[in-house]
């Protein structure tokens, strides 16, 4: 990566136009895929995506996320499908914090989609109100939100954040603590240093000029 520079004030503004722009994103390990149309506007992200993955065993995941002007999750629904079995999860935050939910499974419980649960899973209705964020394991769509509230090209700019962090395909719910850096613009690109569990995993994200992930090492790498 090139030296970052700051931005100059204002030369970095996105497109938060309120149209519905795809996006495609490809998943080497795990193998998968995900394509997503999202509407960044003045309102906040209205985001829908399918995604396809191969771990601990094939399933598609049809998510709907919805934040509010201030990139504050309001309302998360994802339903996993696989042979003979799928699961569902909602989410959703109100204006003062409180979070409520549910989550279904039908069919046959396969023994490597449970085993895939982490430990220390959590409510629906148990998530802190200090939460703001979810982030759907694999997926490259819900690292938008902290780097948008951080201010997208404002070098410097760092925040830590518990999110309501969903593994997939289970779709149980756990806390992870996670740090966000902004580095700065490179070549166009907004770069954001990622970091959890206390270091032990970090990545530089680069995000387009709306904050959408470009390359996020590890995770996806978006194709279109």
């Amino acid at each position: 990566m090139r030296a970052l520079r700051a931005p100059l004030g204002g030369e970095l503004l996105g497109r938060d136009d309120g149209r519905m722009r795809r996006y495609l994103w490809m998943k080497d390990d795990p193998a998968g895929m995900e394509q997503a149309e999202l509407t960044i506007g003045a309102g906040g992200l209205a985001a829908r995506s399918v995604a396809f993955g191969s771990v601990p065993v094939p399933y598609r995941l049809d998510m709907a996320l919805t934040t509010g002007a201030d990139w504050v999750t309001w309302r998360l629904t994802l339903t996993a499908f696989g042979d003979g079995w799928a699961r569902s999860l909602v989410l959703e935050r109100d204006t003062a914090g409180v979070w409520t939910g549910s989550q279904s499974a039908d069919g046959s419980e396969l023994p490597a989609v449970v085993a895939s649960v982490p430990t220390g899973t959590i409510e629906p209705a148990g998530l802190p109100a200090h939460v703001l964020d979810v982030d759907v394991q694999w997926s490259p769509v819900t690292n938008l939100m902290p780097v948008r509230r951080l201010g997208l090209d404002r070098a410097g700019s760092a925040g830590t954040f518990t999110m309501a962090w969903v593994s997939v395909p289970s779709l149980a719910v756990t806390l992870d603590e996670q740090r966000y850096t902004l580095l700065g613009v490179d070549e166009g690109d907004v770069c954001a240093r990622f970091e959890n569990g206390g270091g032990f995993f970090t990545a530089v994200i680069r995000c387009d000029a709306d904050g959408v992930a470009l390359d996020y090492p590890g995770i996806a790498r978006r194709v279109h």
